[in-house]
């Protein structure tokens, strides 16, 4: 038979695992509502050709040292970007994700499509998603 102060102790326990395992599971809910925003926001960034605010979604150490090719991505319209697979990792800190992006150079009108292999990592610093890739490659 368990005494009250035993009883009271098991309860206390109880009810500290459930607040982390609670708690955890709100951080991960947060976390992937942060990125659901952010990959919304950088196909939008994607669609509307303003690929210097899409290079932002990247580290900014890696968006800096490694700069795309703006003047040649003037010449690309991007007309559908999908997201078509998502998968995240265990921990929750990674998410690989593949789009599909239609799109077209501006002077050959012909519409192409390419899915572009993603890798979101989530920096616990910053609290932000950031693409690990770099920006789509237009063939």
């Amino acid at each position: 038979m368990k005494t009250a102060s035993q009883r009271r102790l098991l309860g206390v326990v109880l009810v500290a695992a459930w607040l982390v395992v609670g708690c955890a599971t709100v951080l991960d809910s947060r976390r992937m509502n942060i990125f659901a925003d952010t990959s919304k926001n950088y196909g939008k960034a994607l669609l509307w050709g303003n690929y210097e605010a899409a290079n932002l979604y990247r580290q900014p150490e890696d968006a800096s040292r490694q700069k795309p090719d703006f003047e040649k991505l003037r010449n690309i319209k991007v007309t559908q970007y999908d997201v078509r697979q998502m998968k995240v990792s265990d921990n929750g800190l990674r998410i690989d994700q593949e789009a599909e992006i239609a799109y077209y150079h501006r002077d050959k009108v012909i519409v192409k499509t390419l899915r572009d292999q993603q890798v979101w990592r989530f920096d616990t610093g910053d609290r932000r998603w950031y693409l690990t890739t770099g920006l789509p490659e237009f063939p």
